[in-house]
């Protein structure tokens, strides 16, 4: 009997510090979220602006000018092209089906998910033009900045088709409803704002990949080896 008590509270002991270490990378992952949505939320202002005074230009133009049909979609940098060739396959959480439903599952799920993500940012981000000249120091502390933003990123874009839903994995579909039951509430509303505001910019897979390269060159974080 001692001998099962103590593999119990082993056992107990381990949820715990697993439950500890989803629930700080929730919190981590929320604040990123929160960064991520004020970003868009000013570059939503500041084009409202732009496009405010391309509106009075239009007015003092001729009338003709609404006849102009919109131009044509620009061709492919090299730079994108190459991004989107750099753009890993898509992930899958396999949640384990033995276990029960319940929000240890879900924790645990999502943290073997982000682990998976974390190695597949990592391979991403070395066919980045550029980041493998770094010193490998740069290379950690970019990566350490930017990765969740990037995860997350990755959530809001393949969420986009769905309707008030989150997509963590191709497999792993989350509404609000699960969410509440989970204990991730707070965090699926948030994604769930960028997931919205993506959407009315209508961002597509160029813009997207594009956005997840800016995220890690532009990490704020100060490099060791001179540019």
């Amino acid at each position: 009997r001692l001998e099962a008590n103590e593999r119990k509270q082993s056992k107990e002991s381990i949820c715990m510090d697993h439950e500890q270490k989803v629930r700080v990378w929730v919190w981590g992952t929320l604040q990123n979220a929160k960064r991520v949505y004020r970003g868009v939320r000013l570059d939503r202002v500041r084009g409202g602006r732009q496009k405010y005074k391309r509106r009075l230009d239009s007015e003092s133009s001729t009338y003709l000018s609404l006849q102009i049909p919109p131009p044509a979609k620009k061709p492919l940098t090299k730079i994108v092209s190459h991004l989107l060739v750099a753009e890993p396959e898509k992930i899958y959480a396999m949640p384990d089906p033995t276990m029960p439903e319940s929000d240890i599952k879900a924790l645990t799920t999502l943290c073997d998910l982000a682990d998976r993500e974390l190695v597949v940012i990592i391979g991403w981000a070395k066919h980045i033009p550029g980041f493998s000249n770094l010193s490998l120091g740069d290379q950690m502390s970019l990566l350490q900045s930017a990765w969740m933003e990037i995860l997350i990123l990755g959530i809001v874009y393949r969420s986009l088709p769905y309707e008030d839903k989150l997509v963590y994995a191709e497999d792993y579909i989350m509404d609000e409803e699960h969410s509440r039951l989970t204990g991730l509430l707070e965090l699926y509303l948030a994604i769930l704002q960028l997931v919205r505001r993506y959407k009315k910019l209508k961002v597509e897979k160029e813009e997207f990949v594009t956005l997840k390269a800016l995220a890690l060159a532009n990490s704020g974080t100060a490099l060791a080896q001179a540019a």
